[in-house]
């Protein structure tokens, strides 16, 4: 689903203005945002900030934001991606027991939030956007999760047949995890993912050992299915904060014959954008940006996780009590903690206190980055520009512990992608 919205943007260009839409735009279809009824029209027209340098489909953003569906989460990610542009994924709930029914309602409830989303300057210029809204069924997440099987059926094609119906943009499969070593498995979801269509996606969530340890394999099954995919990563942590997964990742977008999305990460998904990805999908919340092993209590859904909140100047997440306390310890440096994003408006992050604030922040701000990396000239200058912004950021967050004697180490993505420097070619 891709749907229309006249929004504003601050005083950016005014040469894609557009005047107020109620009706969305989808792959050859017209949907009205208020009744969802379609009808025939012509292609879609391309992304606008944040245009994929790999499309996973015509018109398809490379950043999008990853939301669960209850009702006070859906309604502001909404309009938060109606403001800034990048499509929205949703999140259903792993134990909901009529996933097809809760995704009729969470995509009504969607077009109706994003066609009300209102200017918030009403003296800017108006730009048009283009609002991309995909689905994650989430069968992987929780302690009773789907486990992917050699035999037997692991997907439901009503599952792809609602998406197709509700006029979504492509179609992700319900997908069990995939364990380590389980390649017969793996191969029997990406062969069920190919026979449900071309629209398809193939989700794909994945031990981490299939990056660390056995990525050509992963490769091989991957290209030989020729179907696009899109990888969850399991760690209980960061999985991309562990170098090898790191490199196994870019070798994967390296060498894969099909597109490849990463989805439910957080800031290292720009540089999976830098390196190749189709598009990168940031978690609303801490549970909602990694794939928790199933010894973590609630799996994908940790209820008991603390509010983070992404910190500009060292490039990382913060817990927001910790975040707060290194503003009252840093009274000499308090120009680190002023955010220029126009949510924050040149404002400390001390005035963020709830975990909406802290997501519409965070996103705002990772928005802007990205948009910076990737506004690069080729596909080396964009990862030159990701790796150096790693090592400024790993500078950064070193001082910040040296100054205020607190536990502030540089995240481990940054120097997992950092470490990818020396077998960069030199720009030109």
């Amino acid at each position: 689903m891709q749907i229309r919205s006249s929004i504003h943007r601050g005083a950016r260009d005014d040469s894609h203005a557009h005047p107020a839409a109620g009706r969305g735009v989808v792959i050859g279809r017209e949907v009205d945002v208020l009744s969802g009824q379609i009808g025939e029209v012509g292609a879609r027209s391309a992304a606008g900030r944040f245009p994929s340098p790999n499309p996973l489909f015509a018109g398809c953003p490379s950043l999008f934001l990853q939301t669960a569906c209850a009702t006070r989460h859906l309604s502001a990610a909404a309009a938060l991606v109606a403001v800034e542009e990048t499509g929205l994924l949703l999140t259903l709930n792993p134990r909901m027991k009529d996933r097809i029914k809760e995704l009729q309602r969470v995509v009504s409830e969607c077009r109706v939030t994003i066609a009300a989303a209102v200017p918030a300057d009403a003296s800017a210029q108006p730009v048009r956007a283009e609002i991309v809204v995909l689905a994650d069924a989430n069968r992987y997440a929780g302690k009773n999760r789907a486990v992917a099987t050699a035999t037997g059926s692991n997907l439901d094609p009503a599952w792809v047949a609602v998406q197709r119906e509700l006029g979504l943009s492509a179609a992700l499969t319900d997908s069990p995890y995939v364990p380590a070593k389980k390649q017969t498995a793996l191969a029997a979801v990406l062969d069920e993912a190919r026979a449900l269509g071309p629209d398809v996606v193939a989700v794909l969530p994945l031990h981490l050992d299939w990056l660390k340890k056995d990525v050509a394999s992963l490769i091989a099954e991957i290209n030989k299915a020729a179907v696009p995919v899109a990888l969850v990563l399991e760690h209980d942590n960061d999985p991309l904060g562990v170098q090898d997964a790191v490199a196994g990742l870019v070798r994967l977008l390296a060498e894969a014959e099909v597109k490849i999305a990463l989805l439910r990460c957080d800031i290292s998904v720009i540089g999976a954008v830098a390196f190749g990805a189709s598009l990168g999908a940031v978690g609303t919340t801490t549970a909602l940006r990694h794939l928790y092993p199933t010894k973590e209590k609630g799996g994908g859904f940790n209820g008991g996780a603390r509010i983070g909140i992404y910190v500009p100047r060292s490039m990382a997440y913060r817990a927001l009590d910790t975040l707060n306390t290194a503003i009252a310890l840093d009274q000499e440096h308090q120009e680190r903690w002023i955010c220029g994003c126009h949510r924050c408006f040149n404002r400390p992050l001390s005035h963020i206190h709830d975990e909406v604030a802290a997501y519409q922040h965070s996103l705002t701000a990772i928005a802007e980055l990205g948009q910076n990396i990737l506004d690069a000239s080729s596909p080396l200058h964009r990862q030159h520009a990701w790796v150096g912004q790693c090592n400024h950021a790993q500078v950064t967050n070193m001082e910040i512990a040296a100054e205020t004697g607190l536990n502030w180490d540089p995240p481990k993505f940054q120097g997992a992608w950092h470490k990818l420097a020396p077998s960069l070619p030199p720009l030109s």
